[in-house]
């Protein structure tokens, strides 16, 4: 197959509905093109450590289909040769949608035309991930977890003993130095890198400026927004970006954060019209909200 890979970076239509999936299913979603030639096969008998949506765009395509050999596998679990045994076979075609659970083992062949789908596959945060790298940041401070391990002491049971019980101890200390907002702390810089949406920005840009008290807004989808507050500052953090007002503004951009549609005039929290206006309009700037359809 002939995979063209990351297309909701380059196709406006395909980034808005990855970001539809996300905000639908609450994960990080991307999208590939699959093209096979007739009577070929794709991949190998795999498994995908997300979850798969496919869309047959033309031709045909036969999937073969076996539950996962174990709960939730992650990136580097391999399936070895002899454990796939289909139980459930399905041709897609044409305007067919396919869903494949994260794990499944899945084998895909071509017909005699050639086939076109679209994956739109939903990659979760797990909490492995957010465990790992509240380590990473405990490691900052704590010079106990940079220390190297001494893996030439494994060689008998006591040594074992003795990694293990090291091991159990830095693993307490990370726990007892994971502060109040640790995990959003995490997450926030995670949101931040992924990239904006394309298409419609600028259009939406123009009409900053214009804002009435009465315009419905809309939040873009998928940009999963945080709010922290530090001191007399607080910020919301979205993908691509970030916008940062007085302390007092908090709640405003609470609202916004939970709230799908709202108009400028219903944001709480602050003194007057202007204030809401303001801040509305900055974040339709900061490409966070939109005027709804």
């Amino acid at each position: 197959s002939v995979i063209a890979n990351g297309l909701h970076h380059l196709d406006a239509q395909v980034s808005m509905a990855t970001r539809a999936f996300e905000d639908a299913f609450g994960h990080a979603c991307g999208a590939n093109l699959y093209l096979t030639p007739p009577d070929a096969a794709g991949l190998a008998a795999h498994h995908d450590p997300l979850e798969s949506f496919l869309l047959q765009l033309s031709g045909s395509k036969t999937w073969h289909l076996a539950p996962p050999l174990h709960d939730l596998p992650l990136v580097d679990d391999e399936v070895r040769p002899g454990e796939f045994e289909p139980t459930t076979t399905v041709r897609l075609t044409a305007g067919d949608l396919l869903y494949i659970p994260r794990g499944w083992l899945h084998a895909g062949e071509s017909h005699d035309d050639l086939s076109v789908h679209l994956s739109v596959q939903a990659n979760p945060v797990r909490w492995v991930d957010l465990v790992v790298e509240l380590v990473r940041i405990a490691a900052r401070s704590d010079p106990g977890l940079r220390t190297s391990v001494p893996v030439q002491r494994a060689t008998t049971a006591e040594d074992r003993r003795e990694l293990d019980e090291t091991a159990r101890s830095l693993l307490a200390r990370v726990v007892s130095a994971s502060s109040a907002g640790a995990s959003a702390a995490v997450l926030t810089p995670i949101l931040r890198r992924r990239p904006r949406p394309i298409g419609g920005y600028l259009r939406s840009v123009a009409t900053a400026d214009s804002l009435e008290a009465d315009q419905l807004l809309e939040r873009v989808p998928g940009m999963w927004p945080i709010v922290t507050t530090d001191g007399d500052a607080a910020t919301i953090h979205f993908s691509g970006s970030y916008l940062g007002a007085p302390a007092e503004a908090a709640e405003a951009l609470e609202f916004v954060a939970r709230t799908r549609r709202f108009r400028p005039a219903e944001l709480p929290g602050l003194a007057d019209l202007e204030q809401r206006l303001a801040v509305c309009r900055a974040l339709v700037r900061e490409g966070l909200v939109t005027s709804a359809p």
